[in-house]
């Protein structure tokens, strides 16, 4: 009898952690060793991302993950499941509480997808602090699933026990296919940097700009790209920054396909206070793009050990960053990132196996 496995997560809307948990649900589902359901709390959005045609899908249609807490109950008390995947703070703490007070038998696996404290160490505040305080929760947990090792340690210190490091999928075919598309023929013949990311605290999106406003007098021709959601028409009224820089920033909302623009990119940036294990930053690797990111916590350090090509500058300050930036686009270096893509892909596989293991085993 095949075992009973169900995914739930509040959407399946582009962030970086639904697209890794739908990627680990197709993977498991390709093996057609397992009977694999996915519950989404939320409505459906219009941009998703696309399950395996063999996994069911069930949408639980909430507004808020809090109020889908019943529902969970009896459908776990219907569907018997064997083991239930998780990831994003409330939704594994919800999942948790559920086992805990109803004493269900599944195995709870639950991914981290950031590096738990450094939010706290940019913003003191209630929900920082919930969040961090939620993590507690973590010891229920059968297995904690964590996409690096800096990650891992961190958990290893708090007394979990059972941990997986479990890089994030990369499909090196599929990017390497969609790469080829043509990208807006408004940029196809421009020089542009890209800078990949939502409009939110963590992804620092200000020093992105005030960085690129520093160099574009020397690179005139040179044109700012970003693809996130959540930018309003007037977002770059906010900055003080010349009228020319501003007619040289193009935002262009929330992108399936990212990785055209990568490929036909200058430069990749990244200018996070923070990140788990940033699947852009993976991707334009793949692409063997050129990068430069902050260095902030959590995931350079296991690329660099892979042997992954990036640059990073040590500082938040606009002013070094925009050395760093115009450094990295003065440099003619041909990338080659083949030895860490073999490298990743030998610790991917180390990791999915060890979770195929325990699905069999338990």
């Amino acid at each position: 009898m095949k075992k009973q496995i169900v995914f739930v997560m509040s959407s399946l809307y582009l962030g970086g952690a639904e697209k890794n948990m739908v990627e680990i649900a197709n993977y498991l589902a390709s093996k057609k060793k397992f009977k694999i359901d996915f519950f989404i709390i939320k409505n459906k959005s219009k941009k998703e991302y696309k399950l395996n045609p063999t996994i069911s899908k069930y949408y639980l249609n909430y507004e808020k993950t809090r109020y889908s807490f019943f529902k969970l109950v009896r459908l776990f008390s219907q569907k018997k499941y064997d083991f239930v995947f998780t990831s994003i703070i409330n939704t594994s703490f919800l999942v948790l509480l559920v086992k805990k007070i109803f004493c269900f038998n599944f195995k709870v696996l639950i991914r981290e997808s950031n590096f738990p404290p450094e939010p706290l160490k940019f913003k003191k505040n209630f929900n920082n602090y919930l969040n961090l305080l939620l993590r507690k929760s973590f010891v229920w947990a059968d297995y904690l699933i964590c996409p690096n090792n800096e990650i891992r340690n961190y958990f290893k210190n708090k007394n979990i026990k059972k941990i997986i490091t479990l890089y994030n999928p990369i499909d090196k075919k599929k990017i390497e296919r969609l790469a080829k598309l043509r990208i807006d023929n408004r940029f196809a013949e421009k020089k542009f940097i890209l800078f990949i990311g939502h409009n939110k605290f963590q992804k620092n999106i200000e020093l992105a700009i005030y960085s690129f406003d520093k160099i574009i007098k020397k690179n005139t021709k040179l044109n700012l790209i970003i693809l996130g959601r959540n930018y309003s028409s007037d977002f770059i009224k906010n900055f003080s920054i010349s009228n020319y820089t501003s007619k040289k920033i193009h935002f262009l909302g929330e992108k399936y396909n990212p990785y055209n623009y990568i490929k036909n990119s200058k430069l990749v940036i990244s200018t996070s206070r923070w990140e788990g294990m940033p699947n852009s930053i993976l991707e334009t690797l793949f692409l063997n793009k050129k990068i430069l990111i902050t260095n902030f916590k959590s995931g350079p350090k296991d690329i660099l050990k892979l042997g992954g090509n990036l640059e990073k500058c040590d500082s938040f300050d606009d002013k070094k960053f925009s050395l760093y930036l115009q450094k990295s686009l003065d440099s003619v270096v041909k990338i080659d990132n083949s030895a860490f893509i073999k490298n990743y892909n030998e610790k991917f596989k180390l990791g999915i196996k060890s979770i195929v293991s325990i699905i069999e085993k338990e």
